[in-house]
């Protein structure tokens, strides 16, 4: 069975989704992304590169878009301890993260919006970047 061809990339479907309904959770977002792909019953679990806070290996360099298009806004308040090399040290995590766009991340969802043949919302003021 041929795979139908997307109007929109999983960033710039990301970033419109993410202009559409902001500071969900990254598995909100991940869930609608594998909707768009054809998922039935998703739960989010898939395409979590797009939402690591830096790469985990060379291959991931093409996912990171965190920081770049979309940021997570959520309070940092649980202690957890941080896996890796060292035991002791502890990082500070969100209870539920909510991401939101970045300016560069509104222009990207306006592309996508032209793609699809809609209007382009105005960036709001909090983004605007001198």
């Amino acid at each position: 069975m041929p795979v139908a061809k997307r109007a929109l990339n999983n960033v710039e479907f990301l970033c419109l989704k993410m202009q559409a309904h902001p500071g969900q959770s990254g598995r909100y977002y991940r869930r609608a992304l594998s909707v768009y792909h054809g998922a039935v019953n998703s739960k989010g679990e898939q395409m979590s590169a797009y939402f690591h806070t830096e790469p985990k290996t060379p291959h991931c360099r093409v996912h990171y878009q965190v920081g770049r298009y979309y940021v997570d806004t959520a309070e940092r308040t649980v202690r957890e301890r941080a896996y890796g090399f060292s035991t002791t040290e502890f990082v500070f995590k969100p209870v539920k993260s909510e991401w939101t766009l970045t300016g560069k991340g509104w222009e990207k969802a306006n592309q996508a919006r032209v793609k699809l043949g809609l209007k382009p919302i105005p960036v709001p003021p909090e983004l605007l970047v001198n």
